[in-house]
């Protein structure tokens, strides 16, 4: 399988009226959101502006990047355990996303999702390679409904918009490292650094599972593990006062067979009346010569530019994203 899709975009959001503005506000504003002295104001950017998240008029969860690492959430098919509502199963590694019942079971090229996923306002149109590890971001925001007005006609469900971290003044350092059952080793790394008016980051994050769920009964080898790995780059320079350019870019790289490779219970006759001798992870299909690991790659850049005019903001995004499999 070869290039699977290749995609370019390119936004241009004004607005005139104070309070309306179709765009994010400066970024001081949205990391450092004032409390009004009851609860901490939540800022969000459901409507393509930076709000709290009292004020917007539709159905929205926020979890930030604290609660997802509490409640163990780090890949994108997880969020249905803190997102009420949402359903997310997967079909050859391709998402499938149900918001309150509504969604779309297309995962070939060219179909698009009913509820799409967005990073930074980046659309990845493709459900083949929406299944993937968040690697060191600020929150997830889950919009619920219709949002076909600002994000296109075919978020008929709702949408997801992850945000990543900016880079930030000075020097920032985190990084974590864990080690689970199937001999799986996770980490990821975050450094941040610069000045005011330029700086820059690096994230990334890695999963490598030796050990699979299951063995393959011909060749003794592991079936059912996955591999992962990806690298995130920003650059914030902030000209003057009003103007911001934001240019990222990113690369990712999935391998797995985790939900490709299942043979029927232990006992139960499958087709010509096979017996299954192992687990529904196991299998008898000789890897070794048929393969059923699923190679995907992700590859992005965008150039953000932001302008504050006082009461009009102006905000142009360009974005170009290629994924490629095997």
């Amino acid at each position: 399988m070869g290039t699977r899709a290749s995609y370019i975009t390119l936004g241009l959001l004004l607005a005139g009226m104070p309070g309306t503005a179709i765009a994010q506000e400066k970024a001081t504003e949205d990391r450092a959101p004032q409390s009004s002295g009851g609860l901490e104001d939540i800022v969000v950017t459901a409507q393509r502006k930076s709000e709290n998240l009292q004020d917007v008029p539709i159905a929205v969860v926020t979890v930030s990047a604290e609660s997802l690492a509490q409640a163990g959430i780090a890949s994108t098919d997880a969020l249905r355990q803190v997102t009420p509502g949402v359903m997310f199963t997967t079909q050859q590694r391709s998402a499938q996303i149900f918001i309150r019942g509504v969604g779309s079971q297309g995962t070939g090229a060219g179909d698009e999702a009913a509820v799409p996923i967005y990073i930074d306002g980046v659309y990845l149109p493709s459900a083949w390679g929406n299944v993937f590890s968040f690697n060191n971001i600020e929150r997830i925001e889950v919009l619920k409904g219709p949002q076909g007005t600002l994000f296109g006609r075919n978020a008929t469900g709702g949408l997801i918009q992850i945000i990543t971290r900016d880079p930030e003044a000075g020097f920032h350092a985190k990084g974590s490292f864990d080690y689970g059952n199937y001999d799986t080793i996770e980490g990821s790394a975050y450094l941040s650094g610069g000045s005011e008016k330029l700086a820059d980051d690096l994230a990334f994050h890695g999963v490598h599972q030796s050990d699979g769920w299951g063995e393959d009964l011909i060749n003794g080898g592991d079936v059912n593990r996955r591999r992962e790995w990806s690298i995130r780059s920003k650059l914030l320079w902030r000209p003057s006062d009003e103007d911001r350019f934001t240019l990222a870019a990113d690369y990712s790289k999935n391998m797995s067979d985790i939900g490709l490779i299942r043979t029927p219970l232990p006992g139960v006759p499958a087709a010509g009346g096979f017996l299954n001798p192992g687990s529904i992870y196991d299998s008898t299909g000789n890897t070794r010569t048929q393969p059923g690991e699923v190679k995907i790659e992700h590859k992005g850049a965008s150039l953000r530019y932001q302008r504050d005019f006082g009461d009009i903001n102006l905000s142009v995004l360009t974005a170009a994203r290629k994924e490629q499999g095997a």
